[in-house]
């Protein structure tokens, strides 16, 4: 996994210190990312990705049925 810490502000998955990091909604982060595009992760997913359970950089996008994109492992 990055070295950078998710609450940083850059991408979690990509690396690009352009993205920004939206205020949570609920339990979920999003993020809009130039390279990644917009997308969000599960507050419980983003703990397993802060913790080193997980790593952001090898996860994948998957479209929930209202079309939001996820980033998951």
């Amino acid at each position: 996994m990055s070295d950078k810490n998710l609450l940083e502000g850059s991408c979690p998955h990509c690396g690009n210190a352009d993205a920004e990091r939206l205020p949570s909604r609920g339990d979920y982060t999003e993020y809009r990312c130039p390279t990644c595009g917009n997308y969000r992760i599960s507050g419980r997913q983003e703990r397993r990705f802060e913790d080193g359970f997980d790593d952001s950089t090898k996860g994948r996008f998957t479209v929930d049925s209202s079309g939001g994109r996820w980033l998951v492992p």
